[in-house]
């Protein structure tokens, strides 16, 4: 009985589906398809997500219902890549989950892409906007300079976390010499939609303007409101200083003391990492 039990719990373990690295889930080229299913928010409503017939080997077909929004949304996503992965994550925490689709293409790179959607309140889904690379981000010295696909897609800190290997000139696409690169995306309101923005860090010199509605740094004719402005309370307003600072969304701002009728427009957020 003791040597069944034991061969149960090897099997149990074994079978187990290796997703958890340092406590998140993985995406990446080993991953196995996804099927859909229904995913509950954390606000009490239904997403459906449904693979449904396509014409194509290598593509799918996926149907999207939200049930119990105030306004329905449908939406039928026709040939893209097979699903490896579907997670709820609240990336802004403003209450509300996004539904993120990972999706995975056949051949030897197994690029990996992502497709949002985000809760208006609960109203409706908005897609979200993931940025499509381009030639001019595999130049020399850009972002992605060296890569050839092979990613892994993790949610870490309330940020979309995109890692790679980085290949040499001559790297065979089984054999990167490069190291691992990795990539954090926030996800930000725009005007008119959402959008998974590459959180960027700047050094560089800025002026600092201080008033009742906050802190700001100037930085190439633009305000960036500061999050953690006690990092500069040692500058006064209009002085110049040397920062490395990076973007910052979600912004924990600090609740305001006092009554401030006056409004002061800024591009978005950014935190302090160091003054130099």
């Amino acid at each position: 009985m003791k040597i069944i039990v034991l061969l149960c719990v090897l099997a149990f373990v074994s079978c187990k589906p290796n997703h958890e690295h340092d406590g998140h889930q993985h995406v990446n080229e080993e991953s196995h398809k996804h099927q859909g299913g229904e995913f509950i928010t954390k606000t009490g409503k239904t997403i459906i997500v449904k693979e449904i017939h396509s014409d194509s080997a290598s593509l799918v077909s996926v149907e999207i219902t939200a049930k119990e929004f105030e306004n329905g949304n449908h939406f039928i996503l026709e040939d893209i890549d097979p699903i490896v992965s579907i997670e709820l994550q609240d990336l802004d925490q403003n209450g509300f989950e996004e539904l993120y689709i990972i999706t995975q293409s056949a051949g030897s790179g197994s690029y990996l892409n992502v497709i949002g959607y985000a809760s208006n309140s609960d109203k409706s889904l908005s897609s979200i906007y993931f940025p499509e690379l381009t030639n001019t981000d595999f130049e020399k010295g850009n972002l992605f300079e060296g890569y050839m696909g092979h990613d892994q897609f993790y949610f870490k800190d309330q940020m979309l976390v995109r890692e790679f290997p980085i290949y040499g000139e001559g790297d065979s696409n089984s054999n990167p010499t490069g190291q691992e690169k990795k990539i954090t995306y926030l996800l930000v309101s725009g005007e008119a939609s959402w959008l998974l923005k590459v959180q960027e860090t700047y050094t560089a010199e800025v002026k600092i303007v201080r008033n009742c509605t906050g802190t700001y740094v100037r930085f190439e004719e633009h305000d960036y409101k500061v999050c953690n402005n006690e990092m500069l309370a040692s500058f006064k307003n209009n002085e110049k200083a040397s920062l490395t600072f990076k973007d910052s969304y979600p912004c924990k701002l600090p609740k305001e003391t006092a009554i401030c009728a006056m409004y002061h427009p800024f591009m978005s957020t950014v935190s302090i990492i160091k003054t130099n």
